[in-house]
């Protein structure tokens, strides 16, 4: 029955016949198919498996134009229930209701009024412009007795001919019924594989083909992402049955199962009853390993190829057999390798252990850094990394611990659980042990797991009882003892490294199965209010664990129960996958309910509450749903921009299908207000915009007019300028007056759902940096920001949308620095930041490293703001991401912010290594190839430039490493490369000896020498860094030269020659770390100590050498031999150098001057000297030659000639001392006290041998 209501503030009576529809799910799966005078309408279900129990409570109505003199006129709904199937697909609903030659609609919808499929025959008061259909709707008045679709069930409207012409085909197909009709089969496979649709004919056509076209239509599966979109023609040739249609899947690896529909139409040669057919893509099902084929021996692999290698007597006790799981042969180096009760040597199994897959770490976490001999007790959490020193005692609590960087375990460190409890230790860096560690060896191997998504070490002789697994290798040290199990990648046991296999092998918790457990299922209830005309909305999340904090993504299928009246009825099936989906379920009667399903479950709902209650009402305001909105954004504009609508409906007593209560634009005031809903502070006015009109909400109800247009549907927006989480509450009184006049006071009423006004970004910069006007740079060459490892402030702003920040309407601003001026989004608090690093430069795609970034202080949101320290580990120029911890907030998803070009960031300081080299000795001599055995005092191979013949020892050069290192460090700082590697020549500071560091003159002074030293260039220092490592090999051209004078008349000694490095310190005033302890490292060359490092090469040998002429005695008839040795000084005397290798000599150097030789004048000469060279290496014995002679006088031509020899400065003596007794070839000028003087002697002719009483001063000097 139609009730008049009257509307308090408007005393108006309404006549109630607006129908409010949308869409219903089933619309394009089913279609008005046939009708007219004829008396039936004939609905065909395009897809074969929709059940009775769903059509039967489907209705059609029908309205048709007036007759001259009578009103418009609509029949009641026809339920579907009352007709009959024919042919599996086609339901014929009698009526009589449809004119002739006039117009109609028909309208068919489902239990909750939503619109399947409408007909329109020059006629449309019930079209549904909401609803987008799928097929032809619309055709024109004919005089013809029924209507109908060509092709069947899918196609246009037609009719067959005019009048009573053409016959009806209700209840078969409208192209006339063979008895050959075509259906498609559902069909599934795994990710990746081919689905392979099966179309069947019903009857084979033996001369004909049947021919079809196909399309893929989007369902959850996704064209393009989940599989290969794909549309063409079928054909099942004359005489077949059947054909397939293959489409590709694409393999994801995660765990949704997903689905498309395959859909045929436009068939010849036969109908089709079945035009759709579901494709399920599966998840590749993965059967859980158990623990015991996870640690099936002592040690295995989990990899085919993996290795398992034993050194010198390692071995594996307890093992049943001596198989071991690896898929290669075992490595077994030296000693006995055994593996089994029986000692027998290990041999491979062929096939790996089973693969654990888990990745389920935190981001950020606390630091666990221990000092010398601490003691301290840690609890089940999240860490960022954990280092301990030596000597330190860790005590665990029970439970499970998660490490995002690294373990580090220093010496003698020792780690037990609290009360023989048990801890799973799951690391996502590297787990290293230092020397004499002992982990939990107060219990059993079975209590402890431990875990590392990277790789593990255990140094030499520790001791661990527990299972221990990692993604990448493990290396057991030096007499290790593992009590437990070994899995790894590689698995390598040092010397004398032993495992005993714990066969009783624990769960550990699951950690053996794949994917996480369920805790719980969770219903959201939403507004916990219910419309007995409408489908009311809930959500369902699988939780892994209590606080539903973390979801299991894996595909589920739970039973929804309603309970009402202490009744309680199955409202089906739900299925869903990725951790949470929507579902919808119809409850016809008012009360209350109560919603369970047949798993543990717990309930929440939009206002914070954790009831299962929904109490459905007749009547009241239904919102369109509102999705989460950006603060200062209005909801009609941008990211998740929609017409939100606020209806104001009624149940139909006679179709139970929800009608709207108000006429067409009509204002009607509306008590508005808000709930804050599950967190956020929702002090501010909330915008809620109709009609033109904007109204600020409060939580107090306020009357507001508000337009309803003729579907009884206000439009509004809401725009807040913060952040909160609200509902929107409607509420209205009205009376109701019924045809007998009774009057009602209906309370109609209705809540939003919960949604979230969060911030449009976080807006990021470093203004509270004591340096933060330097803290961009687009190159390596911008300003220095901070050192590597160095704290620096960054301050984090939740801040509003602006119009024009969000072209794409992302949610997300189009370009971060675009945000600086946005203004605050107040009441963002207590949500905790997370950051992370990006590396820009040096490019990550080259060479650069992506450092790490740490937090040093839980990152939480006070006033909307939040400033914290950091570090970052590296060089170079990063982009700084932030989000949510969680990635939500409060359910309305994540908030990012992005400040790119950060930096630049520099090393802390550079340490130095360095290779001494080694010296040697070189002359010019062609005939050797390498080095000589030792070098004289003054030694040269070149006089201008001066080159000593001391040089470094060929592939021996001193060289030293510069690496660039973090504070503390750390860490080498690898990006300390190409542009970002600042050292040029003149940043290292060397200091030329010029003394030798250990050995004393004859004067008692150190011995002096000249060094020379090449410059360093830029270019040197740029081609020879790698990874932050810059090596400078010294030169082949350096070359040194102890000085030839008194000081260095000793005995033979091995060169001191020092190296020092004053400094190192690059445009950035990074420097050098003292790496030899020498004084204060402040460059200060007036101190010849004071050195960052002092390279020492080996030395070479020196000696103090001179080249002596002997007298000489002879007839004049005969040619007189010169006698001429190289000599060197030891214990106070000159011996002959017999293993002298470079000296050469050569008769030219030999010069005459006359005495008193007879007859000596221009006409008769001095004697000549005889032309020859050679080595004195090569004389017999070798160090002294007599090859050199004068030719004989002649007969009478007596007397003597003064003989001198031209040496190398090296070789020249201090012959003249004495002024008063000169002795030829000298002047007074020449007794300077140098050792400069060329050897000379005196060659008699004419007597076999001078006159022995003679003595000479220069016989006295070479005795000395």
């Amino acid at each position: 029955m139609d009730r008049l209501i009257k509307i308090f503030c408007f005393s108006l009576l309404l006549l109630s016949t607006q129908v409010i529809a949308i869409c219903s799910q089933y619309m394009s799966f089913a279609t008005l198919n046939e009708a007219g005078k004829a008396g039936f309408i004939e609905i065909k279900l395009l897809d074969a498996s929709i059940s009775p129990a769903d059509y039967n409570r489907w209705f059609v109505k029908i309205c048709k134009a007036k007759k001259k003199g009578e009103a418009d006129g609509c029949s009641g709904p026809l339920s579907l229930s009352n007709g009959s199937l024919s042919n599996d697909v086609y339901i014929v609903v009698p009526t009589t209701f449809i004119p002739n030659n006039k117009g109609f609609d028909i309208i068919l919808t489902d239990y909750s009024g939503n619109t399947i499929d409408y007909l329109s025959v020059g006629y449309s008061p019930q079209q549904d412009n909401s609803c987008a259909l799928a097929y032809d709707w619309d055709t024109a008045i004919a005089n013809s007795h029924v209507y109908r679709r060509k092709p069947d069930g899918t196609g246009d409207w037609d009719t067959p001919g005019s009048g009573n012409s053409g016959g009806n085909t209700g209840g078969g197909s409208n192209e006339g019924d063979s008895g050959r009709y075509l259906t498609v089969e559902d069909a599934s496979a795994f990710q990746g594989d081919i689905i392979t649709f099966i179309v069947s004919l019903s009857l084979a056509d033996a001369n004909n083909d049947v021919t079809f076209h196909y399309e893929t239509i989007d369902n959850i599966a996704l064209a393009g992402t989940h599989y290969t979109n794909t549309t063409g023609t079928g054909t099942i040739t004359a005489g077949s049955l059947n054909t397939t249609i293959s489409i590709n899947t694409v393999d994801l690896g995660d765990s949704t199962t997903r689905d498309f529909d395959l859909f045929i139409d436009s068939s010849t040669n036969a109908g089709i009853r079945d035009h759709f057919a579901n494709g399920e893509i599966i998840p590749q099902t993965i059967t859980p390993p158990s623990c015991d084929a996870v640690f099936p021996n002592g040690i295995q692999s989990h990899t085919d190829g993996g290795i398992l290698q034993f050194n010198n007597n390692s071995s594996i006790y307890n093992n049943s057999t001596n198989i071991l799981a690896t898929t290669e042969n075992i490595v077994k180096i030296g000693g006995l390798n055994t593996c089994d009760l029986t000692n027998n040597d290990c041999v491979k199994s062929g096939s790996a252990a089973s693969f654990v897959s888990y990745d389920n770490f935190p981001i950020g976490g606390d630091s666990i850094v221990m000092g010398w001999q601490e003691v301290r007790t840690i609890t089940p959490n999240n860490y960022s990394s954990i280092s301990l020193a030596s000597e330190n005692t860790l005590i665990l609590e029970s439970g499970d611990y998660k490490v995002s960087g690294d373990v580090l375990i220093t010496n003698a460190s020792t780690i037990e659980v609290v009360n023989g409890g048990s801890a799973r230790f799951f690391v996502k860096g590297t787990i290293t042990f230092g020397d004499n560690t002992l982990l939990n060896t107060a219990s059993d191997a079975g209590d402890f797991l431990l875990f590392s998504k990277n790789s593990m070490t255990v140094t030499s002789n520790s001791t661990i009882e527990a299972f221990m697994y990692s993604d990448g290798d493990i290396t057991l040290n030096n007499g290790t003892r593992i009590n437990g199990a070994v899995t790894a990648n590689n698995v390598l046991l040092v010397s004398e490294s032993h495992v005993y296999f714990e066969n009783t092998i624990p769960d550990f918790g699951g950690f053996c199965d794949v994917g996480p457990i369920i805790d719980h299922f969770q219903i959201d209830t939403r507004d916990a209010q219910g419309i007995t005309c409408e489908a009311d909305d809930i959500i369902i999340k699988a939780c892994a664990d209590s606080a539903c904090t973390n979801l299991n993504t894996d595909p589920f299928s739970v039973e929804l129960f309603v309970t009402a009246g202490g009744s309680t009825t199955s409202k089906g099936t739900i299925n869903f996958s990725g951790g949470s989906g929507s579902s919808s379920y119809a409850h016809t009667d008012v009360g209350n309910v109560t919603l369970s399903l047949d798993y543990t479950y717990k309930c929440i709902n939009d206002l914070a509450t954790t009831s299962c209650d929904v109490d459905f009402k007749d009547s009241g305001f239904i919102f369109s749903d509102i999705p989460t909105q950006l603060s200062g954004k209005s909801s009609f504009t941008g990211f998740n921009a929609e017409t939100l609508t606020l209806r104001a409906v009624e149940k139909n007593t006679e179709t139970g299908v929800c009608q709207g209560v108000f006429p067409e634009n009509t204002d009607v005031a509306i008590n508005l207000s808000y709930s804050c809903a599950g967190g956020g502070s929702c002090q501010d006015l909330l915008a809620f915009g109709n009609n033109g009109n904007s109204y600020n909400l409060t939580t107090t109800a306020i009357a507001h007019n508000l337009r309803f247009d003729e579907n009884s549907t206000a439009n509004f927006t809401l725009q807040y300028p913060h952040a909160a989480k609200f509902v929107v509450n409607a509420q209205k009184d009205i009376e109701v007056i019924d045809n007998d006049g009774t009057k009602e006071i209906k309370n109609f009423t209705g809540s939003s759902n919960a949604f979230v006004e969060r911030p449009f970004a976080f807006f990021l910069n470093f203004t509270n940096d004591s340096n933060g006007s330097k803290a961009y740079a687009t190159t390596a060459m911008g300003d220095a920001f901070k050192k590597a490892g160095e704290t620096f402030t960054m301050t984090a702003t939740a801040v509003q949308w602006v119009s024009g920040q969000d072209t794409n309407n992302n949610g997300i601003p189009d370009d971060f620095s675009a945000i600086t001026g946005n203004d605050t989004a107040e009441n963002f608090a207590d949500e905790e930041l997370t950051v992370n690093a990006e590396l820009l430069l040096p490019d990550p795609l080259l060479d650069g490293n992506e450092g790490t970034l740490v937090t040093q202080t839980t990152n939480i949101f006070s006033n909307s703001t939040v400033n914290n320290n950091y570090t970052y580990s590296e060089v170079g120029i990063i982009t700084l991401n932030a989000a949510v911890a969680d990635g939500d907030y409060l359910g309305g998803g994540d908030v990012v912010g992005q400040v790119s070009n950060v930096g630049r960031f520099y090393p802390d300081h550079f340490v130095l290594e360095k290779i001494d080299g080694d010296l040697a000795a070189y002359c010019e001599n062609p005939d050797l190839a390498g080095d000589i055995p030792f070098a004289y005092s003054g030694q040269m191979n070149s006089a201008s430039p001066i080159t000593g013949a001391i040089r470094y020892k060929v592939s021996l050069n001193p060289s030293f490493t510069i690496t660039a290192k973090s504070l503390g460090s750390a860490n080498t700082t690898v990006n300390y490369t190409g542009d970002f590697m600042k050292l040029i020549g003149s940043s290292i500071t060397r200091l030329a000896p010029s003394f030798d560091y250990a050995e004393d003159g004859s004067l008692g002074t150190k011995l002096a020498l000249t060094a020379n030293l090449n410059n360093i260039s830029t270019l040197e220092l740029q081609n020879n860094e790698e990874s932050g490592v810059i090596t400078y090999a010294y030169k082949n051209e350096d070359n040194f030269v102890y000085h030839h004078e008194l000081n260095a008349e000793i005995n033979i000694f091995t060169t001191d020659i020092n190296l020092p490095i004053v400094s190192v310190i690059d445009p950035d005033d990074v420097t050098a770390l003292d790496a030899d302890g020498d004084f204060d490292n402040d460059g200060d060359l007036s101190n010849a100590l004071d050195s960052v490092l002092t390279l020492e090469p080996v030395g070479v040998e020196i000696r103090f050498g001179r080249v002596q002429l002997e007298n000489s005695y002879g007839p004049e008839t005969s040619n007189l031999p010169q006698p001429l040795s190289v000599n060197y000084f030891k214990d106070g005397q000159y011996i002959v150098a017999e293993d002298d290798e470079c000296t050469p000599y050569n008769a030219t150097e030999m010069s005459l001057t006359n005495i008193d030789l007879i007859n000596f004048n221009a006409s008769t000469p001095l004697p000549d000297i005889t032309p020859i060279a050679g080595h004195f290496k090569d004389e017999t014995p070798a160090g002294i030659t007599r090859a050199i002679e004068l030719t004989a006088p002649g007969a009478g031509n007596t007397g003597q000639v003064c003989v001198s020899y031209a040496i190398a400065p090296w070789l020249q003596y201090k012959w003249a001392t004495d002024p008063g007794n000169l002795q030829c070839p000298f002047t007074s000028t020449d007794v300077d006290g140098l050792f400069n003087d060329n050897p000379f002697s005196i060659a008699t002719f004419g007597i076999f041998r001078g006159n022995d009483r003679i003595i000479y001063q220069r016989e006295i000097e070479k005795i000395n």
